[in-house]
């Protein structure tokens, strides 16, 4: 999932020993299946990585 919302691509250097699919098209050209389940709407995954950002946690 976080190769899919664009998470990997700035790690590619630091992951290519692990792994190699490091954006949407890899992952779409890779493994077909995944990236349609993954994509699919009806399932409703997030389509950006966390940032760590949560808001006030005062409330």
């Amino acid at each position: 999932m976080i190769t899919l919302v664009g998470y990997n691509e700035t790690r590619e250097e630091g992951i290519q020993d692990q792994w190699q699919i490091t954006n949407a098209h890899s992952l779409r050209n890779r493994d077909p299946a995944l990236y349609g389940l993954l994509t699919n709407t009806e399932y409703n995954f997030p389509k950006t990585a966390p940032d760590g950002s949560y808001g006030d946690l005062s409330q």
